[in-house]
């Protein structure tokens, strides 16, 4: 396995824990919707949180206009 190989799959990983950790951190609330935007870190397009703005998925402020 190449060292690259290995540090996708640690950063995927990662995501991975950050991802389960926001679900739950995020249950009582609902998502802000606005489908003009995607997050560059998990993709997720238009899913924000409504008091911080940050990817209701992954909790990234990493946004692109679709």
């Amino acid at each position: 396995m190449s060292k690259n190989h290995r540090k996708n799959k640690t950063i995927q990983t990662d995501l991975d824990d950050r991802i389960r950790r926001v679900s739950y951190d995020n249950e009582a609330l609902e998502p802000y919707i606005n489908n003009e935007y995607q997050c560059l870190t998990c993709g997720t397009v238009g899913k924000s949180n409504p008091i911080t703005s940050f990817c209701f998925v992954c909790d990234a402020d990493n946004w692109t206009v679709v």
